[in-house]
């Protein structure tokens, strides 16, 4: 009788260890699951966080417009015409006009004066001088210059110069607006140079009448290159050799000048 009794109790005791193995194995496998569930609830709550962040917009509102890529703006040609920034003075003195229209000339031109001492002609520098050449052109087809006046000479040891253009009676007239320099720096004005008078002291100041140089000199870098004498520098020649009226270096001179008219060309 004690075998049977013994081997009851290796059987019981057996089966105990076995289900004590399972149970442990189970718990493992719980540990398992519940750590695999709790890294995925972290996920999914950093994604729940990063959207809260990325997206504020309403649950209703329309999806995001697509913004298109980034393209590089063209570099404006260096043949292009900008604006030449013509500016209204209306405290100028005499007779106005329209603002010329607001570009460069991209060709020179040609302004031919009809005076009352013969026949002058000079070229317009586009190139050195595209605003002027665009302004003293714009004058002339306005016939701007018809009936003006030629009001000071100047023959002093550094300048020889007719300044021409003004208002009759109105030696400081101009038409309404200035433009500003151009290619002043660095400028000589040899004999038959033509330039665009302005202020002495205040930038942008250019205005509507012309300094034509009869001399070599030493006229300061300020006024504006505007073309050359091609025909008639003689009748500036033979305007000089009269004098100043009043026998000074600087003043009307003594052979009166008007501009009957004045054409241009483009």
């Amino acid at each position: 009788m004690a075998k049977p009794a013994r081997l009851y109790r290796e059987k019981t005791r057996l089966r105990l260890q076995a289900e004590a193995a399972a149970r442990q194995a189970a718990r493992r496998r719980r540990r398992r699951i519940g750590g695999a569930a709790t890294g995925t609830a972290v996920t999914v709550g950093a994604v729940a966080t990063f959207a809260a962040v990325t997206y504020t917009g309403h649950a209703n509102s329309p999806p995001a417009p697509r913004v298109p890529a980034a393209t590089a703006t063209p570099a404006r040609p260096v043949t292009g015409t900008p604006v030449c920034d013509f500016r209204a003075a209306p405290s100028d003195p005499g007779r106005h006009v329209a603002l010329p229209p607001d570009r460069r000339a991209t060709a020179d031109g040609t302004v031919g004066l009809a005076t009352s001492r013969g026949r002058v002609t000079f070229t317009l520098d586009a190139r050195r001088a595209p605003c002027a050449t665009t302004a003293v052109s714009w004058l002339a087809h306005q016939r701007y210059y018809d009936g003006t006046t030629c009001p000071v000479l100047a023959k002093t040891a550094t300048v020889s110069l007719l300044q021409c253009g003004a208002q009759p009676g109105i030696t400081r007239s101009g038409p309404g607006f200035n433009l500003p320099e151009e290619g002043v720096i660095g400028a000589t004005y040899p004999r038959g140079t033509v330039a665009l008078n302005r202020s002495a002291s205040a930038v942008h100041s250019t205005g509507s009448q012309f300094l034509i140089i009869y001399k070599d000199g030493r006229l300061p870098a300020r006024y504006t290159p505007l073309g050359h004498v091609t025909a008639g520098l003689t009748v500036i020649d033979a305007i000089a050799a009269g004098g100043v009226q009043t026998g000074r270096t600087v003043g009307a001179p003594t052979l009166a000048v008007t501009v009957d008219s004045a054409t241009a060309t483009p």
